[in-house]
């Protein structure tokens, strides 16, 4: 069984709207395998009252267009920086793999969070 590790965001991504994807050009190649183990670190949230980060994986066949593209994944929402990772879980994997924010927002108004996506691949 090979294992691989994976960096979904080589830097922090700063999210500083309530929706955006990994653009397709970035997207990761995971063809080859079958299951995935992944994590979210936020180092960085800044904002007024409650926030919240919610972040998805996303897989598709092809980086050509967005049709096509299904959630993978969502990582529970996060509601604060430094704490412990977000984990989640993904079988039977398309060839590739994008992040995508569903909100990021504050009760207080804009949220801003930096967050990076790391894990592992395994062809089993």
């Amino acid at each position: 069984m090979a294992i691989t590790q994976f960096n979904l965001t080589p830097q922090p991504i700063r999210a500083l709207v309530a929706a955006g994807k990994q653009p397709l050009a970035s997207a990761l190649d995971v063809s080859g395998y079958k299951n995935l183990d992944a994590y979210i670190y936020v180092p960085a949230f800044e904002g007024t009252g409650a926030l919240s980060l919610v972040v998805r994986l996303i897989g598709g066949w092809q980086t050509d267009t967005e049709d096509g593209w299904a959630v993978l994944n969502t990582f529970t929402a996060v509601t604060s920086s430094g704490g412990a990772p977000g984990h989640i879980v993904a079988s039977y994997l398309p060839p590739f793999l994008r992040w995508e924010i569903v909100t990021c927002t504050s009760g207080g108004g804009i949220a801003v969070a930096a967050f990076t996506i790391v894990g592992s691949l395994s062809d089993q």
